[in-house]
């Protein structure tokens, strides 16, 4: 077990410790900032409730002077002293009984003189005396307030008093001034008005002023506090009243002054900043006793919990080397029921798992040993000259006899390191090629060096003939595509050779048209044209099917149409003449053709204007069916083309049948694709009895709804065999 420095138990007290001294130290910040806010926001909004209260009640008191003073003028007794002067010693008496009156009300009333013509007739103190004469205060503006210090008039008398001289004159033809001159006490005003409002626990309100001069005048302080103390010494250094800022602030107070625009007079608030920090101190000095508790608290916690929680971890600790030195048999045996404990129990249930793992892993080992011996794939190690360390079996079966790797991979290997899906062919010695599928990496040293080169082989021989084989089919598939493509386009030249539809159904319109070939194209094929007088109808069946049928198909109809075109319409003409052009360009006149291929047909040309039929037929037969009655007219033995002499004659003249239509008569030309078609219970051919009675139950219905009656028979007859040959059935309806 390695030295611990610091052990857990250590730690966590340290731990502990600092969390409960960094929350005390953030809460004692936090709340020693946001009280110190609060108490300073309190401070300046009980200021500023002060001085509003201050300079309101200010107002009210000199209005009420100044309306005083109006009634003190106008008392009988005043106008007695100033209507005869040389008996106002009679009335001084009553005078001063009436001011000592007022006085006990009005303890700020310091003086009340009366002056007629520069002579003071009245002197409510009688003992106020002017040291450079009256003039001087016959001198000061009348009708305003004014802040003075008496020592202006006597320098005996050190007073800051109010003072206001009223002139004063009822009767206008008395041509001597009657003053009246009232001094309030400055003192007693602020000790009345504001001695009562305090601002926090230390703050004040105090009442301030200007003489005549500019001094600053202010009331006398009783210096009980610090501040105050304090206030009287910035006083000082300000002397005039220009010095006196709205907001003053220092270590002591905070200093907001209010001034009153009517009189020379400001209110001053004073607040004291020991209110704010006071309290803080206090604060912290708690928090800082309140840390030091909790501080022991947590310590003596922290020893109690440390060892709790560090015993188990040693004993924990003790299992987890014998599990390593190889005892898996080891447990934990830990009775706590918390995280410890649980932990306990995961270690006992990994150990569990371990030793689980521990004999499957033994077990694994020897399936994969297995694995290895019995893989598929070659399984190899080889030195970097290409000797081979280790092989599996199938390694040994792949490579045969060889104890040295092919050259060739052991290049590949040393130059990209590693190889993956990596293919050759390679030459066995006898001479005998195989595939390979190869994936190997190369094995270094710390220094670079090659140790072994390690990988696997498949041998991939049957699967690339699979491929191989693969890609033969493929191209196959895309070679019948193409030809799939060239015989789709070839379906639509074919139809393109077809009459169009409408315009049969204009000189036709009782008729129907089955054009189905065995292939995508075919052999058969039907043709028509109409004439000024008539027209033509012609079925063909072409040697063969599918594309050589086809084309045999655009030769006749390309032939057919040169014939009608040159005005011929004589069936039976028609079939020499086509025979004639179709053994001309097959070469089938000439000794070396290679071409015997031909066709039948059937042709009916109708003349409108004489009601007649003519019908001719190259082994392609008609039948018509007139007042329910069928009638069967063969054609000649006699194909069209050919080079062989028992199956045509070039100068063979076919046989014209001509029919007279007096009454309603309905025509069927067919191919033999129709009637030789195999199926129904036995296998056996469609037949020509069988497609007479089918001709015989529907000829009297329209004809769209024969077409659909000869294809449904057609379909339900073949059944599931294919079709043999390709089918045409042309049917229409003449009337007499």
């Amino acid at each position: 077990m390695t030295d611990i420095k610091f052990s857990i138990k250590t730690k966590l007290i340290i731990m502990t410790v600092s969390i409960v001294l960094i929350v005390i130290c953030l809460l004692t910040f936090v709340i020693g900032f946001n009280s110190a806010k609060a108490l300073k926001e309190e401070s300046i909004r009980q200021l500023s409730s002060a001085l509003s209260q201050s300079a309101e009640l200010l107002l009210n008191f000199m209005e009420v002077r100044e309306a005083n003073l109006d009634i003190w003028a106008s008392i009988p007794l005043v106008d007695a002293v100033f209507s005869d002067p040389a008996l106002s010693a009679v009335f001084v008496p009553s005078l001063r009984e009436h001011f000592s009156k007022i006085r006990e009300k009005e303890p700020w009333l310091f003086n009340f003189i009366l002056i007629y013509d520069d002579i003071m007739v009245y002197d409510d103190s009688d003992s106020f005396e002017f040291s450079s004469g009256i003039k001087s205060l016959l001198d000061l503006p009348s009708n305003k307030f004014l802040m003075i210090n008496l020592n202006n008039f006597n320098k005996k008398i050190d007073k800051d008093v109010i003072l206001i001289k009223f002139l004063h004159s009822k009767n206008e033809s008395d041509s001597k001034s009657h003053i009246i001159v009232l001094m309030l006490d400055i003192d007693a005003i602020n000790k009345v008005l504001f001695n009562n409002i305090a601002i926090g626990k230390n703050g004040f309100v105090s009442l301030i002023g200007r003489d005549i001069f500019g001094n600053i005048i202010m009331p006398k302080l009783v210096l009980s506090s610090e501040e105050k103390k304090h206030f009287s010494k910035i006083v000082t250094k300000w002397e005039r009243t220009s010095n006196i800022q709205i907001e003053y602030k220092d270590d002591l107070v905070f200093i907001r002054s209010h001034f009153i625009k009517k009189y020379p007079m400001s209110i001053l608030g004073i607040a004291s900043l020991n209110d704010i920090y006071q309290p803080i101190i206090r604060l912290i000095y708690q928090c800082a006793f309140l840390g030091l508790i909790a501080s022991i608290i947590g310590i003596i916690c922290a020893v109690y919990f440390s060892t709790r929680l560090t015993d188990p971890i040693l004993k924990l600790t003790r299992v987890i080397g014998l599990i390593s030195s190889g005892d898996l048999m080891q447990r934990v045996h830990i009775s706590q029921k918390d995280e410890i404990g649980e932990l306990a129990n995961a270690f006992n249930n990994m150990t569990t798992e371990l030793q689980e793992k521990h004999i499957s892993l033994q077990e694994s080992e020897k399936k994969f040993r297995q694995l290895y011996e019995n893989a598929v794939e070659g399984i190899f190690q080889i030195s970097p000259d290409g000797r081979l360390i280790s092989a599996n079996p199938s390694m040994l079966k792949i490579i045969g006899e060889d104890t040295f790797f092919n050259k060739e991979i052991v290049e590949i290997l040393y130059k990209k390191g590693e190889i993956a899906g990596f293919e050759i062919e390679l030459t066995r010695k006898d001479d005998s090629k195989s595939w390979l599928l190869i994936s190997g990496r190369t094995v270094y040293r710390t220094n670079n060096d090659i140790i072994y080169y390690e990988g696997s082989i498949l041998d991939i021989t049957e699967k690339k003939s699979k491929e191989a084989e693969e890609k033969r089919r493929e191209i196959a598939e895309a070679i019948n595509k193409k030809l799939m493509d060239s015989i789709r386009y070839a379906e639509l030249i074919q139809k393109s050779l077809l009459p169009n539809m409408e315009t049969v159904k204009k000189y036709l319109p009782d008729s129907f048209f089955i054009w189905m070939p065995r292939d995508i194209v075919g052999g058969d094929i039907f043709f028509t044209e109409s004439f000024e007088n008539g027209f033509i109808i012609a079925v063909i069946d072409c040697t063969g099917h599918g594309v050589p049928g086809a084309f045999l198909t655009m030769i006749a109809t390309s032939s057919i149409k040169r014939i009608t075109s040159e005005g011929c319409c004589d069936p039976s003409q028609i079939l020499f003449r086509l025979n004639n052009i179709i053994k001309t360009t097959l070469h089938q006149d000439e000794g070396h053709a290679k071409s015997d291929d031909g066709l039948d047909a059937a042709i009916c040309y109708f003349d409108k204007k004489e009601k007649k039929l003519t019908f001719a037929g190259a082994k392609l037969p008609l039948i018509y069916v007139k007042n329910d009655k069928i009638d069967y007219i063969k054609g000649d033995k006699c194909s069209i083309g050919y080079k062989t002499s028992h199956r045509t004659d070039e100068k063979f003249k076919f046989t014209n049948h001509l029919l007279q239509i007096d009454t309603e008569t309905c025509f069927y030309m067919y191919t033999d694709g129709f009637v030789d078609q195999l199926g129904g219970n036995i296998g056996c051919a469609f037949g020509n009895n069988r497609f007479k009675s089918l001709i015989k139950e529907n000829n009297r219905k329209d004809f769209s709804v024969q077409k659909e009656m000869f294809i449904n028979s057609f379909n339900q007859y073949k059944r599931d065999n294919e079709i043999q040959d390709d089918v045409t059935v042309v049917g229409f309806r003449l009337y007499g």
